[in-house]
């Protein structure tokens, strides 16, 4: 898993008091591990943030993408 922390992509983006680690869902963090969200948004030992949000784009004609939320 530490390796994985190491490669991951993410933005963290900040609004109205709460921040979000930003992860595009096909980077093959589709279902995050338990534990894996606790962790990485550990505000001590991880990246910190109040969660994660997942996103996946989707094929034309259909919505531009999705997304999954998970609190820390």
């Amino acid at each position: 898993m530490v390796d994985a922390l190491k490669t991951l992509r993410f933005a963290k983006l900040e609004g109205s008091g709460n921040d979000f680690l930003v992860v595009e869902g096909s980077l093959g963090v589709e279902r995050p591990e338990s534990g894996f969200v606790k962790r990485i948004c550990d505000r001590h030992l991880g990246i910190g943030a109040d969660g994660l949000v997942l996103y996946t784009r989707l094929l034309p004609g259909e919505a531009h993408f999705s997304m999954r939320l998970f609190n820390a």
